[in-house]
């Protein structure tokens, strides 16, 4: 068992992932698309709150039919993209609100990876870590001796109540199409996707 699951998303729905995601970064460059700069990251928001957010609504329809082919699409309380700059580390830190994500492959430059927490180690984690803000979080351990890491060509969910980082020791961004299952923790999202033939 890791932190983290290869997943077998449908062809057709891998598909129009793929095409709203490269489509939305080229329209996040070219200042169409509206973004969340945090530093390191900038984040492009799909769905929040219930509502699709896409600038363009023809991404809008895109994006609601993808949904409309997710059998467990109950379980998803937000859709944004994740896009670590050129050169950059996403510091290793455990997410307050998710309890996992479906992270989608868009643009995977070659020396990027993400690193996750050795799942035998979970029950050694603080309880504080899990209420603190992420760039309070400083756990100090060897992320070679006690980390795994994935190359991220392939879809996964991704246990975010675990430690996880990634690196991009690329020239190019880093980027991932990520669904938030806030309310259905890791072990029972995997039910959840291996009785609909996703994992």
């Amino acid at each position: 068992m890791k932190n983290y699951t290869i997943l077998n998303i449908p062809e057709d729905v891998l598909r129009d992932l793929k095409e709203l995601g490269t489509t939305l970064f080229k329209e996040a460059e070219y200042k169409i698309q509206p973004v969340i700069d945090n530093g390191a990251i900038f984040r492009i928001i799909i769905r929040k709150g219930g509502e699709n957010k896409c600038h363009n609504p023809v991404r809008n329809e895109l994006f609601q039919s993808i949904m409309d082919r997710i059998p467990f699409a109950n379980i998803i309380t937000g859709v944004m993209m994740l896009n670590l700059k050129p050169n950059r580390f996403q510091r290793v830190h455990i997410d307050r609100d998710r309890h996992c994500a479906i992270n989608v492959p868009i643009i995977i430059p070659e020396n990027t990876e993400l690193g996750v927490y050795k799942y035998e180690l979970n029950d050694s984690i603080e309880s504080k870590w899990f209420d603190m803000h992420p760039n309070d979080q400083n756990p100090g351990f060897n992320l070679d001796e006690n980390g795994d890491t994935y190359h991220m060509k392939e879809p996964v969910l991704l246990n975010t109540k675990s430690w996880h980082w990634v690196w991009n020791k690329s020239n190019e961004a880093r980027s991932v199409l990520s669904f938030d299952i806030n309310k259905t923790p890791y072990l029972d999202t995997i039910d959840i996707l291996k009785k609909n033939k996703w994992a």
